[in-house]
């Protein structure tokens, strides 16, 4: 396991964490341990293009399985607003932890300094899914999300044309 602090990030990663860092700046109060660790980040951050990024690094929307010092391992998914709709499944970015684990790769550690003064190793096991690298895959073979066609049900075999149908066409115009 290597103790790396130089993270992989997308240029969308780096977007959010140069607003967050905005965000904290204009806060009188804004915790000191999240705002040394963000400015760490983003200094010695790689930036790299969402096609490049290596599918074993953790990014925003990645799953990840990661430890807490010697603790029991942890899967979440490392969100950017949103985190009360998955309570307990994902970890926030604005978080010391998640904001830790941001850019890392399967087998790097990070060591951070908590708000209290403690130290925390945070290292991670896998990424389980990436979505830069999901998105790359379905490119590969040909596979396109269509909006909303899970929600609904349908497949493609399913719609029916004929007496059932009672769109006119565009023959009623």
């Amino acid at each position: 396991m290597r103790d790396d602090t130089r993270s992989q990030l997308t240029a969308k990663d780096i977007s959010v964490l140069e607003g967050m860092m905005d965000r904290l700046e204009a806060q009188a109060q804004a915790q000191a341990a999240i705002k040394r660790l963000l400015r760490r980040k983003l200094a010695t951050a790689r930036i790299c293009f969402s096609d490049d990024i290596d599918p074993r690094v953790a990014t925003i929307n990645s799953r990840v399985e990661f430890r807490i010092g010697s603790g029991s391992a942890e899967t979440r998914v490392l969100t950017h607003g949103g985190e009360s709709a998955l309570r307990g499944a994902a970890l926030p970015i604005s978080s010391l932890h998640g904001l830790a684990l941001l850019g890392l790769m399967e087998g790097d550690a990070i060591t951070v300094e908590t708000a209290d003064g403690r130290t925390d190793v945070l290292s991670i096991i896998r990424v389980v899914h990436q979505p830069e690298a999901a998105r790359l895959r379905n490119e590969r073979v040909g596979l396109r999300l269509i909006d909303g066609a899970q929600a609904r049900g349908r497949r493609t075999e399913d719609v029916r044309e004929g007496p059932e149908d009672d769109d006119p066409g565009p023959s009623a115009a």
